[in-house]
């Protein structure tokens, strides 16, 4: 951040009017790989959650 104030164009674009893409993607990217893995914590949780330890003796009929 200092770099980039004193000049340093290198990680942030030097022109407001373009989009800055590259940024977004990273982002996105981020964003979308968090939401996975909290989607998959979810599940695995709910799926432990609901696992008994007890047998069923009645289907063994």
């Amino acid at each position: 951040m200092r770099a980039w104030v004193g000049g340093d164009h290198t990680a942030f674009n030097a022109d407001p009017e373009k989009l800055p893409l590259d940024y977004l993607a990273v982002t996105g990217s981020t964003y979308i790989v968090g939401f996975l893995l909290i989607t998959l914590g979810h599940r695995l949780g709910a799926k432990r959650r609901s696992r008994t330890n007890a047998v069923n003796l009645d289907a063994a009929r």
